[in-house]
């Protein structure tokens, strides 16, 4: 078994790595199954010695009894080649492999940085990471994490008990929207989703209106 563990905070990279695996997999004429439940490994133990197969595995489900018991049963198989897509490191000992290649594909630190400037009064500080920010990577990317960050402050606002996230993640949000009514984040939603159509359409240079924005909103 061939074991390969593509891992970080950037999934965009993780999934178009994953997409070119798949792609040369089936062009070699390997069979791929994917294993997104622990129940999947029941579907996928039919005829795995007859054909070279490349199984995807979700992260998810990394810590499962009968995934660590599968890995252990076909770890000498040489016709098996396994892609682990994990956003968090996985410690793969613990299956009984020790000879995995590993890929990291993580997010610049200056980037969550820059999203957690994002707060009424701090500006100067989010321009200044934002044009650091912009030299290595595109306003595209920025425009939606800024969606994302504004949004994860909306619903730890609103929805405190329901958002899926560490204590400490939901104080350090609760923090930062401090300064923000519900309805100005809300807003800012809205603005956001206007620029990304805008720049989709050709009217808005990207750059230009993250500058603007965090002028107009964030003083």
């Amino acid at each position: 078994m061939k074991v390969l563990l593509l891992t970080g905070d950037d999934e965009e990279k993780v999934q178009k790595r994953l997409f070119d695996i798949i792609k040369n997999s089936q062009e070699k004429g390997f069979a791929i199954e994917r294993l997104e439940t622990s129940e999947d490994l029941g579907k996928l133990s039919q005829g795995l010695f007859f054909s070279k197969k490349t199984v995807i595995v979700d992260g998810k489900i990394i810590a499962s009894k009968r995934l660590e018991e599968w890995f252990r049963q076909n770890l000498s198989n040489p016709d098996l080649a396994v892609v682990i897509a994990s956003k968090k490191e996985v410690e793969l000992s613990r299956l009984g492999i020790n000879n995995a290649k590993v890929e990291r594909y993580n997010l610049p630190k200056i980037l969550w940085n820059f999203l957690d400037s994002l707060k009424r009064g701090n500006s100067k500080i989010s321009i200044g990471l934002l044009k650091k920010l912009l030299i290595k990577e595109p306003p595209e990317l920025i425009l939606y994490f800024m969606g994302q960050r504004f949004v994860q402050m909306y619903l730890v606002s609103k929805y405190p008990k329901v958002v899926r996230l560490n204590e400490w993640q939901k104080t350090k949000l609760v923090v930062q929207s401090s300064g923000l009514s519900l309805d100005e984040i809300r807003s800012l939603i809205g603005e956001i989703c206007e620029i990304d159509y805008l720049s989709k359409v050709g009217k808005a240079d990207l750059p230009t209106y993250l500058d603007l924005f965090i002028i107009k909103n964030l003083q």
